[in-house]
């Protein structure tokens, strides 16, 4: 029997199980736990960010969605959305935001679709430095929101064990990784929403499936139908 194991926040795996072969034993064990900030606390902070005009608002994650309707309501237009990753730009359709570019392959390849102006990125409050400080080379004024912070949870010996013996593993963003990535055998598979979290994965395991949706459960099934 194929034993996954599911790993983001509870509440927030509902939508993967339906790409999970229903002969599979499941497991969820969350990773991370996320704080999200005060609205009113974020609105203040756009406030005073665009003051000065901004023409470009970065959202780095699904986590950070909810806040770019709040920042385009502060912002004067046109302003150019744009968004790290597919499953960011669908969170932000649901907000009823439009994205005008889709990066497929990280932050820093935004790079090339913000040319000039001020701009304002909504992210954690640990936010990976390599698009920011590439603006700034080329003179471009980025002004970081915090909208969330995602800490660790400790493991329980029993899920380390679970983890351990899993042929599959969900593993939705690079803090999660970080908190399990000791743990896990060189025989699982780790399946990724996408490129960023493909990357550090990558860099200490080599069975990687990259991309969430319909298509994983084919995946899922091939390995099913392997011995591990």
């Amino acid at each position: 029997m194929l034993r996954v194991v599911l790993t983001r926040e509870t509440g927030q795996n509902d939508a993967l199980r339906a790409w999970i072969p229903s002969e599979a034993s499941v497991v969820e064990i969350p990773l991370t736990t996320t704080s999200y900030a005060d609205r009113d606390v974020v609105a203040q902070s756009i406030r005073e960010a665009s003051a000065q005009p901004c023409t470009t608002l970065v959202v780095t994650s699904a986590r950070s969605a909810p806040y770019a309707a709040l920042a385009l309501n502060s912002l004067h237009p046109p302003v150019q959305v744009v968004s790290v990753g597919e499953a960011t730009t669908s969170a932000l359709l649901a907000e009823g935001v439009t994205v005008a570019v889709t990066s497929q392959g990280g932050a820093l390849d935004l790079a090339t679709s913000i040319v000039d102006g001020r701009v304002l990125l909504l992210g954690a409050h640990q936010q990976r430095e390599e698009l920011p400080r590439l603006l700034a080379e080329r003179g471009i004024e980025v002004v970081k929101i915090v909208c969330y912070e995602t800490r660790p949870l400790a493991l329980t010996n029993d899920q380390i064990g679970e983890v351990r013996g899993a042929d599959v593993l969900l593993i939705g963003a690079p803090s999660a990784w970080e908190v399990v990535k000791d743990f896990v055998d060189d025989a699982t598979w780790v399946a990724v929403p996408g490129h960023t979290t493909s990357v550090e994965v990558r860099k200490v395991h080599q069975r990687v499936i990259e991309g969430w949706g319909p298509s994983l459960r084919a995946r899922l099934e091939v390995i099913q139908s392997r011995p591990r």
